[in-house]
């Protein structure tokens, strides 16, 4: 497409850390490729050249740039595209809810029969020219907080170090599900009740599990028609090997599920 927008929700320990290395060291590839690539991600951990200060404004011109390219955008100008990262509240990932509803008509459609069944197929109002997609990648809740007593760089969300002497409290503490209240009890970027499972996933174009994040990854490139699929780096495990983490898309059949 001339314009591509990847708007992706990062909840701490799923991978987002190494979804924003991949698209940050896109950027490369995406210029051989004469696309014009600017990924917006956490300013203290994104590597030199991909940290932006006053993080809430650089993730409402990314937005805004992607719909003036998909308004006014010139062919002969190249095609341009930006992966902006949701993390945390004060990086300014509260904008979530509102940048999806200002980018959905560049979002997919799923059309409907009369009887209101999916048909199968993804309506892009732009076409070719412009497309946006909202991402989530969940985690097995196990390995979720096996993740949390392994993690390298000291534990997140209520989890510390004193916590592991007794470490049935500390999950009984942590109870709900601290991925899902993370989702959509302490941001609230989401804009949803916290029961209402539905309306929450129904943000997102694509949901995937740490677990086959590669495969995340290149249906999120395929649905987005980009010419270059980032290369996935597995950070903060040294475990995980998925053999889709791959340079190039896979194709992707009428389902928008990409084919075996």
């Amino acid at each position: 497409p001339l314009c591509t927008l990847i708007l992706y929700r990062h909840i701490v320990r799923t991978g987002g850390t190494s979804l924003r290395s991949s698209f940050c060291d896109a950027r490369m590839p995406m210029r051989a490729a004469a696309v014009t690539w600017s990924p917006v991600g956490r300013p203290d951990s994104m590597p030199r050249g991909c940290q932006h200060k006053g993080m809430e404004a650089a993730k409402g011109r990314a937005v805004e740039r992607f719909q003036t390219c998909a308004l006014e955008g010139d062919v002969a100008a190249g095609a341009q595209g930006w992966a902006v990262e949701y993390h945390i509240a004060n990086d300014g990932s509260r904008r979530f809810s509102g940048d999806a509803r200002n980018v959905s008509d560049s979002r997919p459609e799923v059309r409907l029969d009369r009887a209101g069944a999916p048909l199968g197929e993804l309506h892009w109002r732009w076409g070719s020219r412009a497309r946006a997609l909202t991402v989530l990648i969940v985690r097995e809740p196990s390995s979720w907080f096996h993740s949390q007593w392994l993690n390298p760089e000291g534990p997140h969300m209520g989890w510390s170090h004193a916590t592991r002497r007794n470490v049935m409290a500390a999950i009984q503490r942590l109870k709900p599900n601290p991925q899902w209240r993370a989702l959509v009890g302490d941001s609230g970027d989401l804009q949803c009740p916290p029961e209402d499972i539905d309306c929450a996933l129904g943000r997102f174009d694509v949901v995937g599990v740490t677990e086959r994040l590669g495969e995340a990854l290149q249906l999120v490139c395929s649905l987005a028609a980009l010419r270059v699929c980032p290369t996935l780096r597995h950070l903060n495990s040294k475990q995980v090997v998925n053999k889709f983490s791959v340079g190039e898309c896979r194709p992707v059949d009428g389902s928008g599920m990409a084919g075996d």
